[in-house]
């Protein structure tokens, strides 16, 4: 099974609602969860969802959970704006099948970033 854990800044009801559409796999493949800290986690089986506020490339968290062997999938939230959790949701889940499919298909670290309404993720590393 795969753990995909969400950083706590991402709207509670996104994850519920990740939970939910996973609880009718027939065979469950993949643990949604909120955590505010990676802390000792399996890397051949954890996938990673946080901001990165860097406004060109990625920043430095972003690079360093890469580099510890995690793969990553980072919003790009510059600092200037402001959080909008219903186009951060809509846009998670418009992307949800190309994440699953990037999931099954790397297994090795990797960092994708998207952005509000992007239709594509973008690799960096």
């Amino acid at each position: 099974m795969t753990d995909i854990f969400f950083h706590t800044n991402f709207p509670k009801d996104l994850i519920t609602a990740l939970q939910l559409l996973h609880g009718l796999e027939q065979q469950p493949g993949y643990r949604v969860e909120r955590k505010s800290t990676v802390g000792q986690l399996n890397l051949d089986n954890t996938v990673l969802f946080i901001f990165d506020h860097a406004k060109k490339k990625v920043d430095l968290t972003t690079t360093a959970l890469f580099e510890s062997g995690y793969r990553v999938f980072a919003f790009k939230l510059p600092s200037a704006t402001s959080l909008d959790p219903y186009s951060l949701s809509l846009t998670t889940l418009n992307l949800w099948s190309k994440i699953l499919r990037t999931i099954q298909n790397e297994h090795q670290p990797f960092i994708y970033t998207y952005k509000y309404l992007g239709k594509e993720l973008l690799r960096i590393q």
